[in-house]
């Protein structure tokens, strides 16, 4: 009898942990990658390793294919075979109940927080975009109750049947603009999120989102949470409080008790918040985890303080929307490192807070940056990489201002990811401390 064969594309981390799941399922296994790179230790030798081309003749006799997230669909050669994600290899496979969480700011502090409120009462898998790839959920031998799963929208163009028991979606603002065609298109990737919805399953939405607050749904158990509204059945804000409104039962927590800074991380408490609840999760454990949730690095993390100047690290920010929220946190006068790879967004937004007392802008996209933020006249500069960026914003800081790396870009020009990015900027904040 002919083994099964299946094709992995891409050999990062959701690649690997594909090819490995395979194999263990019995599959024929070739893992590809269009680099040239060295073959990964952890792969068994039973996995063809082939790199440097998507050749035609590698998937001839595969059965499907399966696409890591990183690589756009539309530009992959090969149309006639069965192509899938990871996540669709997980639903098949998963007997727990699924949270499926997206949007495009704040989905690995929901997903995080989430997982760490519903650790209170249950066995969780936490996984997907926020780092761990979902087929490692299979690597314990653990019956999980929940899987929370964060969920890019280049995820979830690959969704075939997968679909959740609780959908959160946080915020659709553009992003991606560069990989896909229009607004629009990502709008629908996102979407896809609620394709396979079912009647009996639960929907947690942004009500200040106009791009959310009036979906056609099949089911009718939708939650909503609002900054700006009071809701009958869902979170909101009221009097320096969140309150939560759910099945005609009432609960209230002081903003005072949440460490976080910014309006929108309220947001992503509410959501975590109706989940936990509807869940089962006693109020009293879910305000003991948000007192103590001190909030994700690289998400408008404080560094340090020097000299009266504050400093933020919010690399994680790779759009405009993110860094504008960033910016509606703080009162005090403001100087920006803004800049990377440009995603194909308008900047122009961001110059209209009063405080700003400076933007500087560097890596690709300094030249855009400094066109669309031109009316600033002498506020904006430009800085040809960060390390130049963060010694201008030195000459520019004094006692009372913020300084926040805030860069509404993708890191490529200079760093490997976003994490690296931010983990530059929090060193030359720290060595600076060193040498006063």
């Amino acid at each position: 009898m002919r083994m099964r064969k299946a094709a992995v594309i891409g050999a990062g981390k959701t690649g690997i942990a594909t090819a490995l799941y395979l194999t263990r399922k019995n599959y024929e296994v070739i893992l590809n990658d269009i680099n040239v790179m060295k073959r990964p230790e952890i792969l068994p030798s039973t996995v063809k390793f082939i790199t440097g081309s998507h050749k035609r003749e590698i998937f001839n006799d595969v059965d499907f294919i399966v696409l890591s997230p990183g690589i756009d669909k539309k530009k992959f050669p090969v149309k006639d075979k069965k192509i899938i994600g990871d996540i669709e290899l997980f639903y098949e496979n998963c007997k727990s109940k699924i949270i499926a969480i997206t949007g495009t700011n704040g989905k690995t502090t929901t997903t995080t927080l989430i997982g760490e409120i519903l650790k209170k009462k249950f066995k969780v898998f936490v996984g997907g975009n926020i780092g761990t790839p979902v087929l490692e959920a299979f690597n314990e031998n653990i019956d999980y109750d929940w899987s929370v799963l964060e969920l890019s929208s280049f995820q979830l163009e690959l969704i075939d049947k997968f679909t959740a028991d609780i959908v959160v979606i946080l915020n659709i603002t553009p992003d991606h603009l560069n990989r896909y065609s229009s607004f629009e298109e990502y709008k629908k990737a996102k979407l896809n999120i609620l394709k396979n919805q079912k009647i009996d399953q639960i929907v947690v939405l942004n009500f200040d989102d106009e791009n959310l607050k009036n979906l056609k749904l099949k089911t009718e158990n939708i939650f909503y949470f609002s900054l700006k509204n009071k809701l009958k059945n869902g979170a909101f804000l009221e009097d320096k409080s969140i309150v939560f409104n759910l099945k005609n039962k009432k609960y209230t927590l002081s903003i005072h008790d949440i460490k976080l800074k910014g309006m929108h991380f309220y947001e992503d408490i509410m959501a975590a918040g109706i989940v936990g609840l509807l869940c089962g999760v006693d109020f009293k454990d879910l305000v003991d985890v948000i007192k103590n949730f001190k909030g994700l690095e690289h998400r408008l993390e404080f560094v340090t303080e020097i000299d009266g100047v504050k400093f933020y690290n919010d690399s994680k920010s790779t759009t405009v929307d993110s860094t504008f929220k960033a910016l509606m946190s703080f009162k005090e006068p403001i100087i920006l490192l803004l800049g990377g790879v440009h995603k194909g967004e308008s900047y122009k937004k961001l110059g209209h807070f009063d405080n700003l007392k400076k933007v500087i802008c560097f890596g690709e996209a300094k030249d855009i940056i400094y066109k669309d933020l031109s009316h600033l006249d002498k506020k904006i500069e430009k800085a040809k990489n960060l390390d130049e960026a963060f010694e201008k914003a030195l000459k520019s800081a004094n006692s009372g201002d913020i300084v926040l790396f805030s860069p509404a870009c993708s890191s490529f020009d200079e760093f490997q990811n976003y994490e690296e990015r931010g983990k530059n900027f929090k060193c030359m904040t720290l060595q600076l401390q060193n040498r006063k």
